[in-house]
């Protein structure tokens, strides 16, 4: 038997160095791809979830904090 261990959006979020609503965001955007919906709606991570998110984040470029202030 595998047990196969989930995490929450919350917690995906912290691990990526994001807050809940631009982990969302990158989601809704087609920048990360969307993990399974469990029954009541919210994300179900798995650890290949979470490593396919962070590969794609990595492939995202940079903005620099100027960027960022004018946009």
């Amino acid at each position: 038997m595998v047990l196969q261990v989930i995490w929450n959006t919350r917690e995906v979020a912290g691990m990526l160095g994001l807050s809940t609503q631009n982990l969302n965001q990158k989601i809704w955007r087609g920048q990360i791809p969307a993990p399974e919906k469990g029954p009541g709606g919210s994300y179900l991570w798995t650890t290949l979830d979470i490593a396919n998110a962070y590969e794609a984040l990595s492939r995202l470029p940079q903005r620099t904090k100027h960027e960022l202030a004018i946009a």
